[in-house]
Formats: C-alpha cells, structure tokens, sequence
C-alpha cells in the first residue's frame, strides 16, 4: 500500500499532527487503490517501435488499448512534471497529426482538421481542472521538491508576484535569461518561491488555475478531494517514470501513431549544478509541501495498480 516516505516526512511543514491525520485521511480516500527509469531513449540507426521499447517493463508488449475505451482526453497540465506528454496523446488519438518532433506546440495537434474533437482538451496554459471532466483526466505529476526546483529556475514559473518583482511586467520576455536572483539561488528567494507555489499540483486539482492561489496551502479538504480524483481520473502518470508511464498510456489506450518520439528526454535541464544548489538550500531549510506530498503518493499508488494490471508486473 503506502511506502515508508509517505508516512516519515509529514513534520516539517510545521503541522506534524493534522498533517498525520491528514495522511490517514488519504489512505482511507485511496483505500485498496493500490521506480525504476529505463533509461530507454531514441537511438541513432533504425528507431526502435513502441513494442520493442516497452518490453523491458512489461510481460505483454503486444497488448494495446486493454481499456478498450474510446478516451477524448482531458489534460490537466501540472507545470514541470512533462508538457512533452502532450506528444504521446497526440500521437495515439490522432495519428492523423504525423508528429516526427518530441516537443511540439499542442496548437500545431489542434489545427490538424481531423483532431479538432479528439480532445476534451490539450491546451499549453496551466488551467485547472474542470472538475465535470475528472473521468477524462490525464494528468502527469513530480515529486513536488523538484517540481518546486525546476520551476524556480524556469522564471519563477507559476510565481507571478516574484516575476514582476524581479523581472518586471514583461517578465516572460526579461525573465527569458535567468536573473541573479535564480542563479545565485539565494536562499530567502528559494524559500520564498517555495511557499508562493505550495499546493500547487492539489490546488490545480481542485480546479484552480497554477497561479490562482499562491502563497495559500490547500485546506484537508482539498487534499483529500484531490487523492480521490485521481482514482477517478482516466489516466495518472508519473514524470520520474517516463518512458514507463508512456508504455502504460499505450497498454491503456492504444498506440495510434506512436512512434520513439514520445520516449526519453526531450527537455534536459539547462542548469544542473543550480538545481543541486537549490535542493540543499531547501532540504537545510527543512522545507516540505505536505499537501502535494500526499497527493504525490496518491498518484504513485495509482501508477503502481495501474501497471500492475495493464503492465502485468
């Protein structure tokens, strides 16, 4: 059921007694919903299939779309934890699209005229979820540490009070190189960037856009509703497990057009000694998201069941 790191790291949010109740609370939601990379990436010479990059993690590579379902998904698209996921969909529900790039602008799937209603929705904004359409999630999520680490190296992303500050109100474009702020990671901006984007993956589950409540934890309630919304969802992956969760997207359902492009690392970090940097100055400072810790080992839970019986593992 749940491993030991969900249970052991619920004190330094400061709440370490609701914060285990809170936990209990999410065990019950999840209830009897029950990583390794593969390190499998696109080789030079003849492209390997889907079949043959899947094998390695499951028992029937020749199994596809198991759900026999007919999903018009609906991405919940959770900053930093995979926007290159939007490949995969697109290649399975609408080959028509003839992706041959790994990263690709969803607007380029959408003007395709045979995939304007495959999706429910397959936008680039961070808009929360619309919660009529739960069944039809799609949803990937990230250990929340660096989640937070990638995307304070990424302008601030999703901070709109420190990129105005720090980059102002053209901050996209001026935030495009990092500023001194992000790359001397100075540890009251790490920390405030923490807290600014607390809860962020639960609150986006709970139908808020990733920047409408920043610097606001997410009540028990809400965390609660959003582990419970992820068994209800139509597919929850998980972005440490990549090329797994793409193989489990296709036993789920189907292959489509799928082809090498929707393994491996399509957008490596630009700044790997930063992110060290940033990950000490927040594990000193003790820091935790208890809230989107939970839902995090919500979503492992899932994954696990999920590749278990579609996977056969």
């Amino acid at each position: 059921m749940w491993s030991a790191t969900a249970t052991t790291r619920t004190r330094a949010s400061g709440d370490g007694g609701p914060a285990r109740l809170l936990l209990v609370g999410v065990v019950m939601v999840v209830g009897a919903i029950s990583l390794s990379a593969s390190g499998v990436g696109v080789a030079a010479g003849k492209p390997k299939t889907p079949a043959e990059i899947c094998a390695p993690m499951t028992t029937h590579p020749e199994r596809v779309n198991q759900t026999q379902r007919a999903l018009r998904p609906f991405w919940l698209h959770v900053p930093k934890c995979g926007t290159t996921f939007s490949v995969t969909m697109g290649q399975v529900h609408c080959p028509e699209a003839r992706i041959t790039e790994p990263v690709i602008s969803t607007n380029k799937i959408l003007k395709t005229p045979a995939c304007k209603n495959r999706f429910a929705r397959l936008t680039d904004p961070h808009d929360g979820l619309v919660l009529s359409e739960t069944k039809r999630m799609v949803v990937m999520l990230r250990d929340p540490l660096d989640r937070v680490i990638s995307g304070y190296l990424h302008k601030f992303h999703d901070c709109k009070s420190m990129q105005l500050k720090y980059c102002g109100a053209a901050y996209w474009d001026r935030c495009n190189t990092p500023p001194p702020q992000v790359l001397n990671s100075n540890p009251d901006t790490v920390l405030q960037y923490a807290k600014c984007v607390q809860g962020l993956a639960t609150h986006m589950l709970n139908g808020h856009h990733s920047r409408d409540r920043n610097f606001q934890a997410p009540t028990p309630h809400e965390v609660l509703a959003a582990a419970k919304r992820l068994q209800e969802a139509a597919f929850v992956g998980i972005q440490e497990e990549w090329n797994k969760s793409v193989c489990l997207y296709r036993a789920m359902f189907g292959e489509g057009g799928m082809t090498d492009v929707s393994f491996g690392v399509a957008r490596p970090s630009k700044y790997p000694e930063n992110k060290n940097k940033v990950r000490k100055l927040l594990k000193d400072a003790d820091w935790f998201d208890t809230a989107d810790n939970l839902v995090y080992h919500a979503a492992l839970e899932r994954f696990k069941n999920d590749s278990l019986h579609f996977l056969g593992e």
